[in-house]
Parts: C-alpha cells; structure tokens; sequence
C-alpha cells in the first residue's frame, strides 16, 4: 500500500540524524538544536521517526507547527511510548478513554486538577493512565489502544500544518514506560487518515474546530424537523468535530462531509475552543497571568537535570533559560536577564563558586538569586550556600515541590506565611 511504501523506501537508508543524538557523551558537549521540516505530511515524518527507531533513541521529540503550538512524543528505544501536547491533549485523551474504556468513569475535577498540578515526568493524562493500569482498570491491550489513538491523532494534527520543527532531548523512561508503540505503524495511519481528509477537500478545516449554528431560522428551513433537532443537540460550539463523532461513535471525517455543506451555505461556523478539562484552562490561565514574564535561568552540565527542571518550570507559567555550558550560560544570562538562576554545583569543568563570581560581576546580576543545586548534600547545605554567596540550596535530584517553592520563597515572599 501507499501508506507502508512511504515506511518501506526508508528501511534500507542509513540513519539520517546528526552524530550528536547518536551517544549520550557527544549529545552531553551539545546544545539541542532545532531542525525545520518543510512539508511534515511526507517522506520527511517517516525519515525522522524511522532514524529514530533505527538509533534505538530514549527521550523526548519535542514538535513545533508553524503556529507555534508545541506537541512532545516520548521514546524509549526507538520506540513510543506517549505523546501529548498539541491543541487539545485533554479531550483527545477523554475521546481515546470512551472509544476504548467506556468502563472508565470520567475523573471529577478535584482528581485531575490533582493529576494536573502533580507535573508528572511525562503528562498527567500518563500519570492517570498508569495510576489505572496499576489498579488493574486497564489492560495492557486496553492502554495499547488508547495510546495509539492518542499518537495517531497527535500526528495528524501535525500534519495539517506547513513546516513543523524539532528539538531532540535524550532521556530515559524505564520506570514510565507502560506500552511500547512501533512509530513506523502510527506514522502510516495517521498519513492514511491525513490523505483521507485531504481527498475531501477538507485540508483548511480542523477536527479539533467546534461546529456551531449561525442562523438557526434558515437552517430550520434547510433541514427536516428530525435533522433539526439532531443538529441543535450537538451543534452548540462547546464539542468538536472529534468529540461530537466520539459521542456519536461516527468516524469524524464521515461526520464533517455530513456538516460541510451547511459550513459552506454560512448557516454553520467552526470555531476554535479551549482544551478540556476546565481545571487545565483555569489552572495553565492563572499560572500564566501569576507568572508571566518572570525568566528562571539554569546552567547545568548534566542535560537531564536542566531538562528535568524545565518540565518542572515551563508548566508552572514561567519561562525558561538554560544551558549546559558555562560561557553560554553567562551570555544567555547578561543578555535576557533572569529572575532567579538554579547553577550546578557539581560541574566537573568549572565550580559553582566560580560560576557564581562571575555573575556577580555583571551590575544587572548583582541581586539576583542563585539556588545551588548539589547531589552533595554533606558538603553543601543552606548554611554553606550562603557562605559562599548563594542565595538559597536545593539537593539533588531537585523534587517539583522544592523547587516551585524555592521559586516562590524568591520571586514571591508575600505569598509565603
């Protein structure tokens, strides 16, 4: 078939990624660097994820659409394991629980807000998943099929944008890592699914837009009372196409060719909507009205840990700077000015201390805080940190916990009692 020959004509290519992912010691020396891809919807997609599986990589692919609009697919050897992000991550995980799970009651607020704010290595929606499966809620089957669905959706969605983009970030998921999904399988539905749509002419229209009516008179006179009635149900702008057709247990594309005409006559609009569960808007909205604008910096030799405390940070609602190199890091630091600096305390190329001199030097630095990080808590301390000019001490490995906290003690004192 089409789908398998685009797979197929890339098996017998030599792995096409650059030598830096290849080892951990190279990567280690290396900054990440993002890579463009032109057209996401070709050869290229399968190009990516086949090297990927090829070099056996364990991280994280952090994708980015010409919108944007990050989305993160996790690896563990070459092969996936979750994927999340995107438009609407919430309700393409709920859709993908009731298409495969009915069984499974949908979570009251309190315990996704819990699962939410918890900031889980890989997503909360992993953490509820894997909280089930534990609790035996799940099979193995069962979470094969919802996850699936979840990267096959993901990278449709990709697919509809222009040029996507991508960053590589090494890192392990032993203890995570539930199911394991063949990439060359999903990237060959999603592409059938993306060639599908495009075949309907529907290629400027997305599953994730909400159908709502815009002249309720006119479509009354265009449709039978049974028609009618059917439409006002569902057509309220709150559902998306997918979450309708989930509803209905209709294909979505079969349901959007079923709308397109009324689309069309100026009777239906599609409209963008906000993720679900409400406790993700509301929480990721008064994070990012709290937070915004304050820039946490980080110079880390070790990438896991400055990747760790990005996954930790980014989430909260501020952003991020870092890097594993000590010059980088001075010159990211001077010319973006953060709030608050976390400096690694176990570089083997520098010290700490050193590091910390030299940002002091710098007049706009001079006040800000710096939190050592140290896997040595017998030498380091509070105590010793200040001694040598720190500000504050975090052990590692760093929790999420300390670390918003650490963040709050500095950036926010009214807020601590």
């Amino acid at each position: 078939m089409v789908g398998d020959t685009m797979i197929n004509s890339e098996h017998s290519k030599k792995s096409t990624l650059p030598n830096i992912w290849t080892t951990s010691s190279t990567y280690k020396q290396s900054s990440p660097s993002t890579i463009a891809l032109q057209d996401f919807a070709t050869l290229e997609q399968a190009r990516l994820f086949r090297s990927l599986k090829n070099d056996q990589f364990s991280g994280r692919l952090v994708l980015q659409d010409s919108k944007g609009v990050e989305s993160n697919v996790y690896f563990y050897l070459g092969r996936i394991i979750y994927a999340t992000g995107g438009v609407h991550s919430g309700r393409r995980w709920q859709r993908s629980i009731l298409k495969h799970c009915p069984e499974i009651r949908a979570c009251n607020e309190a315990m996704l807000a819990a699962a939410i704010a918890g900031n889980h290595p890989i997503s909360w929606e992993y953490q509820l998943l894997g909280n089930w499966f534990n609790e035996q809620k799940i099979s193995r089957t069962k979470m094969l099929q919802i996850i699936e669905a979840i990267v096959t959706e993901l990278l449709f969605d990709l697919m509809q944008s222009s040029k996507v983009s991508y960053v590589l970030y090494p890192d392990k998921f032993p203890s995570a890592s539930i199911v394991f999904l063949d990439s060359d399988r999903v990237v060959v539905q999603a592409w059938k699914l993306w060639q599908a749509w495009q075949q309907s002419k529907l290629a400027d229209r997305s599953p994730n837009q909400a159908p709502v009516i815009k002249s309720a008179s006119a479509l009354r006179q265009r449709t039978s009372p049974q028609t009618y009635e059917v439409l006002t149900r569902y057509l309220d702008g709150n559902r998306s196409l997918r979450d309708i057709a989930a509803q209905r247990n209709q294909d979505v594309l079969q349901l959007t060719n079923s709308l397109i005409l009324y689309v069309q006559l100026g009777l239906v609009h599609l409209v963008d909507i906000p993720d679900f569960p409400k406790c993700l808007n509301s929480l990721q909205k008064a994070r990012s009205k709290t937070n915004s604008g304050k820039l946490i910096g980080c110079i880390d030799e070790n990438i896991i840990a400055c990747q760790r405390l990005e996954n930790i940070i980014k989430p909260a609602g501020y952003k991020f700077i870092g890097s594993y190199d000590e010059i980088q890091a001075i010159n990211l630091f001077l010319a973006q000015k953060p709030d608050l600096i976390f400096v690694d305390g176990d570089m083997t190329t520098t010290s700490g201390h050193k590091v910390y001199q030299q940002i002091r030097q710098i007049s706009a630095l001079r006040k800000v805080p710096l939190v050592l990080l140290s896997h040595n808590a017998l030498m380091f301390n509070h105590l010793q940190a200040k001694v040598d000019g720190f500000s504050d001490f975090l052990p590692k490995p760093v929790k999420v916990q300390q670390v918003l906290a650490m963040i709050n003690k500095h950036l926010e004192p009214s807020a601590v009692a």
